[in-house]
């Protein structure tokens, strides 16, 4: 192979990683609290596809860890409701992290954790 043909190669397929990065899925997340007050994540992506074995971390306002887990292969992340304000990391890989805060989910009291919050 010519030297001109080895780097025609070599930039198409740099090409090609590089657009199917550009093109890469924006991870996103509804949750919904359950009767048994559990909370229910239905984790996709951008264009619907389900986003099976993602790493989600629940998180304390102070940044604290209070629990990790990964989505199901159906995309269903679930978690019993914790007694302090929180958020929801959905990570996805580099660059591709959404976040759910405890005000978002659907079906909590906003008024939950005020007392907590007023302290």
């Amino acid at each position: 192979m010519t030297r001109m043909k080895k780097w025609l190669a070599g930039f198409t397929v740099l090409s090609a990683v590089l657009a199917s990065t550009a093109w890469a899925h924006v991870p996103v997340t509804r949750c919904t609290l359950q009767a048994d007050n559990r909370v229910e994540c239905q984790t996709r992506y951008d264009d619907n596809s389900i986003a099976a074995d993602i790493l989600m971390g629940l998180y304390a306002y102070d940044d604290s860890l209070l629990l990790t887990g990964r989505s199901d292969v159906k995309g269903v992340y679930h978690f019993t409701l914790p007694d302090q304000p929180f958020y929801l990391l959905m990570d996805a890989g580099p660059g591709h992290v959404f976040e759910v805060d405890w005000r978002d989910i659907d079906g909590i009291n906003p008024q939950l954790f005020a007392a907590v919050s007023a302290q």
